[in-house]
């Protein structure tokens, strides 16, 4: 059975195009959220037509942390607490074994998963922080899973039950 497997890989700058390869630049210059995820499902929906489901194909999307983390939503038409952030050159892999257009992608806590997948890297360095950030900027920022890896401490906190037993919400 074939699988289409999709890499989204963050890198630094994605704003540069290569001529050499067939390169489609699907975002543009800060928007609102709501405008941005449009872009993106509007950007999936052209991807589908363009590259109809062929067995053994692999297709490599580059993109910024947020694009990475919104075609992540769109591609799985999953929660965001369900996309890991997106660090450095994270790698993001879906796959599809029929013409669907709703892709699988690893679980975010899944070991040597493909849902930014960073383990490739020696080090990530200090001045970058992995992002999955679609809050409102007031209340809150972190959008991710709140057992990830990436998520700010203050992002988990614990739940007291009536009968002594905790566990981690997200706020």
């Amino acid at each position: 059975m074939g699988i289409l497997r999709i890499l989204l890989v963050v890198i630094e700058s994605s704003t540069h195009c290569f001529d050499a390869v067939d390169v489609h630049c699907f975002f543009a210059l800060a928007e609102p959220r709501s405008d941005f995820f449009a872009r993106c499902q509007r950007s999936v929906d052209c991807f589908h037509e363009r590259f109809p489901y062929k067995p053994q194909q692999v297709v490599v999307m580059v993109s910024h942390a947020a694009g990475c983390v919104a075609l992540a939503k769109t591609l799985t038409q999953q929660t965001l607490q369900e996309i890991t952030p997106a660090g450095p050159c994270s790698i993001y892999g879906f796959t599809r074994t029929s013409n669907t257009n709703i892709w699988t992608l690893d679980p975010h806590d899944r070991s040597q998963g493909m849902n930014g997948y960073t383990e490739h890297l020696a080090e990530m360095g200090s001045a970058t922080v992995p992002w999955n950030n679609f809050g409102d900027g007031k209340t809150k920022f972190y959008t991710g899973p709140p057992t990830s890896r990436f998520a700010p401490v203050e992002a988990v906190a614990v739940n007291v039950h009536s009968n002594g037993a905790t566990n981690g919400t997200a706020h």
